[in-house]
């Protein structure tokens, strides 16, 4: 059994955090943490279950069903309410595994329970999950007569829940998603995903037929369809000293059926690795497809990015430089706009470990400087045979 505290600080606010995990009698896994959490997995498809639209070259989905979890705070992270989270699960014999989480919020009376086993069919593995959440969403104003949604006064309780079922072998998998929602005036709404992944990429889809459904976390969602596929290709070269070369492409596509504009989203990369260092080169486009009478009146461009990132590998010091930009045309009135973001960090193997992070970013309109940010950070760890200790400072300046 391990114990682990975490503390930030961040001007008026901060976040405190504990938990323990470990196993019992070698066979009962068990996890219980409390404080500012964060929800993660399941909970996700409970707040949002389309495709998200940030995409990356490498992106491909988990071969495993989501089942729920909650992370202890970070720096970065702030405001969450006070919260509890639990799990446990058992290890039955040929290979079965069942588990149960739970996550519960003071403030916010935010419940979610989620139940996923597995179990061996044939060659393969038989997933099945199911997860209930339920939260408070706020009242309506007066002023938002002209919403599709009936208006009301008061709060109301809305229901989630996930349906999920999945096939898995190897390193390949396929996961069936079924999100329920149910809001106060009785409508029940269904959004549907499946995500599959295989030797040399991945896939995923997700159908929303209803419109203005509400998620569990107040946010609507509109009726869609989109889909997203990975290709990724390794090769090998070198003698002596061998290269590992990966290239990999993403493709979005979202069709918003409730509006005349579908979304395109192109993204590929090449990663190099060797002894010493490694390279990562990314570079997407964003576009934006306008419909008139359900015919594609034509492609713009919406944004441009360029991403690399050169790390290194020395017995001592390991120093990671990266560099983004990005470039948006703009439309009528809008102004074309270009960033950059330039970073240094580097992490010193010694007792205590150092860490050093300092970045700089920097903005344009029709490339006149239009503001910038400056970012700083130092951290520090020590570990023991008993106990082990991080801290971590950040300084942000706006200019």
């Amino acid at each position: 059994m391990n114990l682990t505290g975490v503390a930030w600080y961040n001007g008026s606010d901060y976040s405190l955090g504990i938990g323990s995990s470990g196993t019992f009698v070698g066979q009962f896994p068990f996890c219980f943490r409390v404080g500012n959490l964060s929800e993660t997995g399941v909970s996700s498809l409970m707040n949002n279950p389309v495709l998200s639209q940030v995409t990356g070259p490498f992106s491909i989905p988990d071969k495993n069903i989501s089942g729920l979890t909650a992370a202890l705070p970070s720096g970065s992270v702030f405001s969450k309410p006070f919260s509890a989270f639990s799990s446990f699960s058992v290890k039955l014999p040929n290979k079965m595994e069942a588990g149960v989480s739970s996550f519960y919020t003071v403030e916010e009376k935010v419940i979610l329970n989620s139940y996923i086993s597995s179990v061996p069919f044939k060659n393969c593995f038989f997933d099945f999950g199911f997860s209930f959440g339920t939260s408070f969403c706020e009242e309506k104003e007066e002023d938002s007569w002209y919403m599709d949604n009936p208006v009301y006064k008061e709060e109301y309780r809305m229901f989630s829940g996930v349906f999920q079922s999945g096939l898995r072998k190897g390193s390949a998998g396929l996961v069936f998603s079924d999100v329920f929602f149910w809001g106060r005036f009785g409508n029940f709404f269904q959004i549907y995903k499946i995500d599959g992944i295989f030797k040399n990429g991945g896939f995923s889809l997700s159908y929303n037929p209803d419109h203005n459904v509400m998620s569990l976390s107040g946010k609507k969602i509109n009726e869609s369809l989109s889909i997203k596929g990975n290709v990724q290709k390794q090769i090998k070269t070198g003698g002596k000293i061998p290269f590992l070369w990966k290239g990999g492409i993403t493709v979005l596509s979202q069709m918003n059926l409730s509006e005349n504009e579908d979304i395109l989203k192109i993204a590929a990369g090449l990663r190099m690795f060797c002894v010493l260092t490694s390279v990562n080169n990314s570079l997407q486009c964003d576009f934006s497809v306008p419909y008139e009478n359900d015919i594609p009146k034509s492609i713009s461009l919406e944004k441009v990015s360029l991403g690399i990132t050169n790390s290194w590998y020395f017995s001592r010091i390991q120093p990671v430089i990266k560099f983004k930009g990005w470039y948006s045309p703009g439309k009528s009135a809008n102004l074309s706009q270009t960033g950059e973001d330039v970073s240094f960090s580097f992490f010193l193997s010694t007792k205590p470990a150092l860490g050093f992070n300092a970045g700089i970013e920097l903005k344009q309109k029709i490339f006149l400087y239009s503001g910038g940010k400056g970012d700083f950070g130092l951290s520090l760890k020590f570990k023991s045979r008993y106990v082990d200790v991080s801290g971590k400072i950040n300084m942000s300046i706006e200019f």
